[in-house]
């Protein structure tokens, strides 16, 4: 499962879940303009703000596919959570964090924190690696070519 945190904080992993709808996920589900950076204690309000969005869409896309009792609940249930999102994120933390880990994981949304979400001058680590390699391929078959 991509959805696997790599830290044991709750705010810190709640806004690793809101993350995986950034710029790198799949398109329909990119939520999150540009990732918010890690925090412990209180919850950011626009990572509560996010969440709630995020659980709103979910929430509505199940109510639109399904239109069933459950779907319906889940939906105003959702709805209610944009009202005051801080104070609900908080009081749910765990099962927000939950709920957007399962989203995530569903549509594909790219793994949480670790190396492939870590960032150098806003450059994601895992795309600075491939050219680093790229560029040792090179520098390698230019120092061949001249020794030949």
């Amino acid at each position: 499962m991509g959805g696997v945190s790599t830290t044991s904080d709750p705010v810190a992993k709640l806004i690793e879940q809101v993350n995986r709808f950034g710029p790198g996920a799949p398109k329909g589900y990119q939520y999150v303009t540009a990732p918010y950076g890690l925090a412990t204690g209180t919850i950011p309000t626009a990572v509560a703000v996010s969440a709630a969005f995020i659980l709103y869409r979910r929430a509505q896309d199940a109510a639109l596919r399904y239109g069933d009792s459950e779907s319906l609940a889940l939906l105003t249930k959702a709805a209610s959570a944009q009202a005051s999102p801080v104070a609900y994120v908080t009081a749910n933390i765990a099962a927000v964090t939950a709920e957007l880990q399962a989203f995530a994981d569903s549509v594909g949304a790219p793994a949480a924190g670790g190396f492939s979400s870590m960032r150098i001058l806003g450059v994601p680590v895992s795309t600075l690696a491939i050219a680093a390699g790229g560029l040792g391929a090179i520098v390698y078959l230019l120092r061949k070519k001249r020794r030949s």
